[in-house]
């Protein structure tokens, strides 16, 4: 036995983070932009402390995970929900893997959890995927994320007039919701079996009314007065000051497919990206969402890096 023990020192797992932001081509692409190491290792430290986090080491190896439960999710899917927001470990050893999901385990059984999501790197899948099998873990997607780095972003040909920023019109955002229940189905929640789908339905058209309501905002398109098709992003500002855009959710009622809204939100979310002083804008898909891609693709975003996504369900 390797005689694991808990220990409360996060200095102790700087390696291990170290390695994993010089792995993830997001956040290598901070460190390019001037941000450096030390500060992404911060800025990850205080993301585990305000998690629930399980530091475990022995004399030759030490992990940790970080456990989070969802209160928006639970509300809702009517079930508890809850995420591993993080792993890692300096070396895969069975026995640790083990430990740090008893933890996790031992955190389900008390906080009465009924759904669990982790998304992580295809590495970690591939070492732990003895134990996601042995534990009912099922994979639900490989999560692409893409970037454009704004490069080649100006104002261009397209005609833009009819695309518009939303600005608290009720009707409107009635309408964008509506759109939301019915674009979504290769999404995570809608990919599961043991999530009712119209609740996920319902997921997609919170989220887009929460970004109207201040998380971020929405682009919207309009013909002859009928709202088309929208785009939510969020401007996210790290700590140090270095800014991009982040597509959360886009969709083109069916009727108005195949019409041009797709890239004109694109544009005009680029558009207003640089214009705010981001560095670049990322936006991510499932990989089986062809369309998708294909649109992002045209609009000069490129595949940055892939994850996956595993659910966990008590029934």
């Amino acid at each position: 036995m390797n005689n694991y023990e808990s220990i409360n020192d996060y200095e102790i797992i700087k390696p291990i983070l170290e390695e994993q932001i010089k792995d993830d081509a997001l956040k290598s692409r901070l460190l390019s932009l001037g941000i450096s190491l030390e500060q992404l290792i911060e800025k990850e430290i205080n993301n585990l402390k305000a998690n629930n986090t399980k530091i475990i080491s022995n004399e030759n190896n030490l992990g940790f995970i970080s456990f989070i439960e969802k209160p928006w999710e639970s509300g809702i899917f009517d079930k508890k929900m809850a995420s591993i927001q993080a792993i890692g470990y300096k070396t895969f050893d069975e026995e640790l893997v083990g430990k740090l999901f008893e933890f996790v385990f031992e955190q389900i059984k008390e906080k009465s959890i009924e759904h669990l999501s982790m998304r992580i790197n295809p590495k970690i899948a591939e070492e732990i995927n003895f134990f996601l099998e042995e534990n009912d873990f099922h994979l639900i997607e490989r999560y692409v994320t893409f970037i454009n780095d704004l490069e080649n972003v100006s104002e261009n040909e397209l005609d833009l007039n009819d695309i518009k920023i939303y600005d608290s019109d009720e009707k409107v955002i009635g309408l964008i919701c509506e759109i939301a229940k019915s674009s979504f189905t290769l999404d995570r929640f809608h990919a599961d079996q043991k999530i009712d789908n119209s609740k996920a339905s319902i997921s997609r058209s919170e989220w887009i009314k929460n970004l109207a309501n201040g998380r971020g905002k929405v682009i919207y398109g309009l013909s002859s007065d009928e709202v088309t098709s929208f785009l939510g992003f969020r401007e996210i500002v790290s700590s140090y000051s270095v800014k991009y855009g982040v597509i959360e959710l886009i969709a083109v009622e069916a009727k108005f497919r195949g019409k041009g809204f797709g890239t004109k939100m694109i544009n005009k979310f680029l558009l207003e990206s640089k214009k705010s002083g981001c560095k670049f804008s990322i936006v991510g898909t499932q990989e089986k969402n062809e369309a998708s891609i294909k649109l992002y693709e045209k609009n000069n975003f490129s595949q940055l890096k892939t994850n996956l996504t595993f659910h966990w369900s008590k029934d």
